[in-house]
Parts: structure tokens; sequence; C-alpha cells
């Protein structure tokens, strides 16, 4: 048996259930397999670089199935080959690894997420083969970082993350530069770290977290060069962590600095003879809080205070050590404990995750082999869950709840045991369907930013995110529940949320109702695009002539195209505002044949498309539809400006520009989407 203390956690804890309900959906990808010597499965391929077809060595690339109990990996040799020994059978995710590259990293097959991989079916004794990748070059952020006087800061850690979950890394060298490759498309939110040095971290620019950071966009390919830092020194803050019983050193723990919102400013370890030193502090007044990894002592904040309400502020001055930051730790006298078995046999389950939540704290524990777990706490009401793992069995709340909402509290008084609190698990289940957008299962390469959510009220019970075949499958116990889809930035700025079926809100949504004695199939979607509102500052110009273009709806800094059509011709790029906006001035070609036009705006992260019609005075000349096409007529000069709106029209549009689709080289750029991580989705009404 496991156990481990924490404070109260929000919505990151939430969020990690969340992520581990999403966990559980697998699809079976299409590879080869031939008979493999030795135990367990194995996965083998080629990376190649998809500018020249040329073999990538040292790709790092890993192989994993949902629970984490198969693992391998492998590095790729010189002609770009690998294998991976010794997986169980199963499904698993393959991620080509690329840092140190100047490529993307995605997983099989063609997915810069993890819930939009394909899976790769292992078989035990076998060899799935052609499990291959063929990386495109990224983008990259580059700068230079220093101290207050100039000087390069040496060795700084420079991290990149995307609001739709690129990520990426780089140390600086001895002239301060860093460069952070193999970014794809997105709106990148850049930290910069130093605390080894006694600097102050921060993000660019110049703020000191990512809620207030700017923002970096980056185009697809593109490269974005002047992202600077020039950190300060900070203080620093020192101590040594006991156990109040016996004075003996807390060998194993952490210690954090929070500022007054409750997010942590600097972090430290406390070693083997329990002191810790923190360095990098931004001046101020900060609390300290003290966690041991021993389950049976409770947490502290300083000085000896059991809330952060009470806890008494440190002040840091830059340049300064403030010593004598310690904390006696006591241990807890009381103590939840109970059995773990299933519902259909009554057999003791080892594994479980057993959770308990209160107003004075949060406390886990994990069920032994006799299926038993205990768990020290301080005297309060909580909540007690329990959830496996692997997830082939079912959530569930004490006393026999499916949802936190109809859970039984449990009270817990100082010096006494609450003993008893056992769970009967029954096996999981699926919910199971599919997703369009617009009647089509093309999803634009934003599979992995679309997510299916069944919820009991405000509470999410599980999550999936949409393959890219456009099926997905929850898995949950036994219920009744509210299933929704909704999408991750940017995505959601593009298309509508939905509830199950066809709802535009939970009061009109059709409960879905999951037994236990199967899969409950064809909860479908079909999502509707969302379109930007476009206006010109005229109707009719002559060809060469300005035009001023707003727009808005995008997502707050992506890069937008903005393209004459029918056949596309690009008239610019420009990145939409803190607010979604564009306000921009393009230039009609010289050569722009008269006759109707539209004047469009695509999103290249969310995919959000908009447009406005154009006419363009001068003889007229064959037309043609939004894409490539030369059919007839058109509007002529005398069209009324006051077609300068986002109507669609219903006139024949002009040639314009070359044979040369330009959604086909969108598509290529949407297809760069991100994984987990953090996933933070987007509400829209």
């Amino acid at each position: 048996m496991t156990a481990g203390v924490s404070g109260r956690r929000g919505w990151k804890g939430a969020l990690t259930a969340l992520l581990a309900a999403a966990l559980m959906f697998t699809g079976v990808g299409a590879a080869s397999a031939v008979d493999a010597p030795g135990s367990g499965g194995s996965i083998t391929g080629v990376v190649t670089s998809d500018v020249d077809g040329s073999p990538l060595s040292g790709i790092y690339v890993q192989a994993q199935n949902d629970d984490g109990s198969s693992m391998a990996s492998a590095a790729t040799d010189a002609d770009g080959s690998y294998r991976i020994d010794g997986l169980l059978a199963g499904a698993h995710r393959v991620h080509f690894l690329t840092s140190g590259t100047p490529y993307i990293s995605e997983y099989w097959n063609n997915s810069t997420g993890y819930f939009g991989a394909t899976t790769v079916n292992v078989q035990d004794g076998a060899v799935a083969t052609g499990i291959d990748a063929s990386l495109s070059i990224g983008a990259s952020i580059s700068g230079v970082v220093t101290r207050d006087d100039g000087s390069p800061v040496v060795g700084a850690f420079v991290a990149a993350n995307g609001a739709r979950g690129g990520f990426g890394n780089a140390m600086t060298d001895s002239d301060g530069a860093y460069t952070v490759q193999g970014l794809f498309a997105d709106s990148y939110t850049v930290q910069f770290s130093a605390s080894q040095d006694g600097l102050i971290g921060e993000y660019w620019d110049d703020a000191s977290d990512s809620f207030t950071a700017t923002k970096v966009p980056v185009a697809s390919g593109g490269t974005v060069a002047g992202i600077d830092a020039v950190l300060s020194a900070g203080g620093s803050l020192q101590g040594v962590v006991t156990r109040a019983s016996d004075g003996s050193a807390v060998t194993n723990g952490s210690v954090t600095v929070l500022n007054s919102a409750g997010n942590s400013v600097g972090q430290g370890w406390v070693t083997g003879d329990g002191s810790y030193r923190i360095d990098g502090i931004r001046p101020g007044d900060y609390k300290v809080k003290f966690v041991s990894y021993d389950p049976k002592l409770l947490s502290q904040y300083w000085s000896g205070a059991g809330t952060t309400a009470d806890a008494t502020p440190v002040t840091i001055v830059a340049g300064q050590t403030v010593s004598g930051i310690d904390a006696a730790l006591r241990a807890l006298a009381s103590q939840i404990s109970g059995t773990v078995t299933r519902a259909s046999d009554g057999s003791p389950v080892a594994g479980i995750s057993v959770n308990v939540q209160g107003d004075s704290g949060y406390f886990f524990a994990t069920t032994d082999d006799a299926g038993e777990y205990r768990i020290p706490a301080v005297p309060g009401t909580y909540t007690v869950s329990f959830r496996d793992p692997s997830q082939k069995l079912a959530n569930q709340w004490w006393s026999g709840a499916s949802n936190s909402k109809d859970a039984t509290p449990v009270t817990v008084v100082d010096g006494a045991d609450s003993a008893g609190i056992d769970a009967q698990l029954a096996a999981n289940v699926t919910i199971k369907g599919s997703v369009l957008i617009d009647g089509s299962t093309d999803l634009r390469g934003h599979s992995s930013s679309i997510a299916v959510v069944a919820a009991v009220g405000n509470e999410y019970v599980g999550m999936s995110y949409v393959r890219p075949d456009g099926t997905y499958s929850i898995t949950v116990g036994p219920g009744t529940y509210t299933v929704k889809v909704e999408l991750t930035e940017g995505l959601g700025y593009a298309v509508a949320p939905q509830y199950y079926s066809h709802a535009s809100s939970a009061a009109d949504a059709t409960p879905v109702v999951v037994s236990g004695a199967g899969d409950t199939t064809g909860i479908d979607f079909d999502l509707a695009s969302l379109t930007a509102d476009v206006s010109l500052s005229a109707g009719t110009v002559q060809p060469g002539a300005a035009v001023h273009v707003t727009a808005s709806g995008f997502a707050p800094g992506e890069p937008v195209n903005v393209e004459l059509h029918s056949t596309p011709i690009s008239l610019g790029s420009v990145t939409a505002g803190t607010d979604g906006t564009v306000d921009t001035t393009v230039t009609i070609p010289a050569d722009a044949p008269a006759g109707a036009h539209r004047i469009v705006l695509i999103g290249q992260m969310s995919t959000l498309t908009g447009g406005s019609a154009l006419t363009v005075s001068g003889a007229i000349a064959p037309g043609g539809s939004d894409g490539p096409g030369t059919g007839g007529g058109s509007t002529g000069a005398g069209a009324d400006p006051s077609s300068a709106s986002s109507s669609s029209g219903t006139a024949q549009l002009a040639a314009t520009g070359a044979e040369i689709p330009d959604a086909a080289l969108l598509l290529g750029a949407l297809m760069l989407l991100i994984g987990i991580a953090a996933i933070r989705i987007r509400r829209r009404a």
C-alpha cells in the first residue's frame, strides 16, 4: 500500500482525472505482423525527412499502452530504422520525439497529439512492421538571454508552450543565445528560467506569470527571432524540515513559495539532512508550504500554520537570503480505511486509487493486494472516491455513488479511525459514436482538438478525444449522462459545440442512459462551422487599389491568411489581435480580372474562415466558383457597394491567380496539431 498527502487541489486535479478517463479509447492501426523471437511483441519502422526522403538517425521512438503497463523505446539508426521489443500484447501508441532537431515530433500515424494517434496492435511473439514516420521541419523561436548588466546567461532554460499543445525547449549557449526548434503553428508562451544562477525567471515579454505573458504567434515553418529576456537577481530562502515528534530530519519532501494568488513562484526539495534552499525568487511577500512524502506527516505552512490563511508571510529582498524558515511536521492521528472489491465476484482489487477530498485537505492512497487501504487524514468532512487507473472498473464515490454530487460524506474525528469505507466496483462500459463537421468526416486535421465529454450535472465523468476517422469512445460506469462535444483552442473559434442529440444547451440535451450490460453506441454528432465576420471598405474597386479589411472571431494572436478568390491568390498574412479581430489593408493585384470576387480570411490555427464580396471593375472576364474554375458571367462595375458584407452572394467569381488550390496547402498546415497535456477546453455559447 502506498499513500500520499497534498493540499487542496483546484481545477488541475479535475483535469488530471479527466485525462485519465480519456486514455481509454482504442483503435487498431493498420500494421502488418510477422513472427518475432523472444518474449513480448515488437514494433519496427523507418523515420525519414519529408523534405527529401532522407533517413533520420537519432530520433527517439517510444511505444506505450494507455495504462502505462507496457512501455519501451529505441533510437533510429543511420538508415532511419528502429525496432522496439518487449511490449505486452495490445494497443500501443508510437511517439517520434525530435528534441534537439528542427523536425516536428509526432505520433503514428501523422498525429501531433496523443489522443489523435492511431494505435498499433501488438501481438505476443510477432512484429508489427511499417510503423513509419515522415517528419516535417518545424518553425522556430530564437532570442538572447542576458543579465541586467548585459552579460549573457549561460545554461538558462527556455520553454515554449502553445495554446494548442505545441511545445519545445532549449538551453542558452555561451553567448546567451537559444533557438527552440521543431514547433508547429501555434501561439506560444515563452518562459525563461535560471534559478541556478539566482536569477528571477520570467515570461516573454517581461511578465511574471503565464497569464500576463505576451503570446508569440508562429506560422507553419516560420522563424520568429528577437524573443529576448533580461533576467534580474532574485532573493533566496533556506531552512530545515524536521519531525515534530523527535526532531529528526524529514529526508523526502518539497518546499513551495506561494504568491498572494496561491500560485507557486519557486520550489525546492528537502535533502537528506532535512535542509533546503530556493534561489531566484522575485522580491515580495510570500507564504511557504512544507510537504513531506511520508503520508503520515501533515503538510504545514510557515510558521507552524495548518492553512494558508494562517501562514506568516516571508519577505524576499533581491540579492539577500532569508534563513531560518524551518518547519516541524506533526504526524496525523486519524485515518480512513476500507476494502475495495469487484462487484461481480467480491474478489479484492489491488492498485485502486482512493482519494479523500474536503475543506481540510486532499489525501490519497492505493489499495494493496488484499484490496485494503489506510489514509491518514486531519479531522474534517470529506468525499471518498475510488478510481481504477486501468479504467477496467467504473469510478465510484462512497457510498455506491457514480458521482461526487451523490456521494455520502465521511466525517473524520481527531484521534479516531473511520473504518469500513468500502467500495464494490462494477466493470466499465463505453459510450461510442462518431463526430462530423458540416456532415463530413473531414475534421480538418484537428481531431485531437475535438473532445467528447460525459457529465453528470456540472461534473465531468469521462472524456475522449476524437480519432482521425471521427470515432470516439468514452469509458464510464453505469448511469445517466449528458454527453457533449467541446472544442479545444483554437478549433473552438471555428466550430460550435454541441450536446447530444443536436442540442445547443444542456437543458435541451437528450440524456444518455448507460447500463452495465454492454456498450452504448450510436451517440453521434454533426457539428456546424462558424464563420468569421468580414467587412471591406469598398464593394467595388479598380485593379491595383487598396482595400481596408476588418474581421472578427479569430483566435487571439493567430496568423490569418488573406486571399482573393475564386482561384485563391494570397494578398498577405496578418496576426489577429488579442480580441481575435483583424484590421489590415491589402492591395488588389494590378492584373486581377474584372468581375465578382471574394476576399477570404483563413485562420491558420483555428481554421475559421470568412469572406466578403468584392467587384473588380473593368472589362467582364470569365468567372468561376470559390475554387479553381473557368465558369461564365460576373457582375460588372456597377455593382452596389453595399455588397461589401459577409453575404455569400450568388454571382459567379472571376478566375484569379494560378491553378494551385490554396486549400490543399492550408490542410497541410492544419495537420500540425497538439497532444497532452494540457488541455484547456474553450466553451462557446
